[in-house]
C-alpha cells in the first residue's frame, strides 16, 4: 500500500513539474510589440511612419519608457539620436509641444543662431554635435579687440544662407550660420557680440575635451 502511495505522489510531482516547465517555456517564448527605428535618426528630426516599425521582443528586453504603437511616435520630434533598430523610448522624444523641445536644451540653455560664412566658421568644417568656442572681434573707435565670448558650446544645427537646415555634411552651397546651445547666462553677451562686430567659430577637438573631462 505504501509503495502505491509513493507512486501516486511521484506521479503528482512529475505532473506538477511538467506543468511548471511548460509555463516557464511558454514565458520564454512570449513576445510583445515595441517601436524601433528603421534608420539612424538625428536629433530634432520629425518622425514619420516610414522612420519606425514594430518589432516583437521578450518582455524582459523592453526598455524603460518604450513605446508600443507606431501612432504614438509619428509626428513627434527626436530629442536625442536614435540608432537603427534601437527602441524608441519616451526619453528620446520631445514632450509633444514642438521642435523647440526636441533640441533637448532643458532649462539652463537657450538655442541661439550665430550667423557666419565659411571664412568665420572654421572653413565650413563645423557640423552638428561639434563643440566650438566663439571669438568676437570688435573695432569701435580704437584698436581692434578680440576676445573669447563663449567656450565649449554644442552645435545643434548647421544652416545655409536661406535659413534651411543642412541635411548632409558638405552639401550646402552657402553656409549661413549655426544654431548653438548657449548657457542662459551667456545668451545676452553672445547676442551683443554678434550685433557689435564679427564672431568666429573655433572648432574644438572632441578627443581633447574628453581628456579634460577625465582629468577633472
Amino acid at each position: 500500500m505504501r509503495s502505491r502511495w509513493f507512486l501516486v505522489a511521484a506521479l503528482i510531482l512529475a505532473l506538477a513539474g511538467s506543468m511548471c516547465l511548460y509555463v516557464y517555456l511558454r514565458q520564454l517564448d512570449r513576445r510583445v510589440p515595441v517601436v524601433v527605428a528603421t534608420r539612424d535618426i538625428s536629433r530634432h528630426e520629425l518622425l514619420g511612419s516610414a522612420d519606425v516599425r514594430l518589432a516583437y521582443v521578450h518582455p524582459s528586453a523592453l526598455l524603460t519608457g518604450s513605446t508600443r504603437a507606431v501612432a504614438d511616435v509619428t509626428g513627434r520630434w527626436a530629442a536625442r539620436e536614435i540608432m537603427m533598430g534601437e527602441q524608441v523610448t519616451a526619453a528620446r522624444l520631445d514632450a509633444g509641444t514642438g521642435s523647440a523641445t526636441a533640441l533637448g536644451l532643458g532649462l539652463a540653455f537657450r538655442a541661439l543662431f550665430v550667423p557666419c560664412g565659411y571664412a568665420r566658421a572654421a572653413g565650413g568644417a563645423i557640423w552638428e554635435g561639434d563643440r566650438i568656442d566663439v571669438i568676437a572681434v570688435t573695432t569701435g573707435l580704437g584698436e581692434p579687440v578680440a576676445y573669447r565670448v563663449a567656450q565649449d558650446l554644442e552645435v545643434l544645427e548647421v544652416r545655409d544662407d536661406q535659413g534651411m537646415r543642412i541635411q548632409r555634411y558638405g552639401s550646402a552651397d552657402g553656409l549661413g550660420g549655426v544654431l548653438v546651445a548657449v548657457p542662459d547666462a551667456l545668451s545676452e553677451s553672445l547676442a551683443l557680440a554678434i550685433s557689435c562686430g564679427h564672431v568666429y567659430l573655433a572648432l574644438r577637438d572632441p578627443a581633447a575635451a574628453s581628456f579634460e573631462a577625465i582629468g577633472e
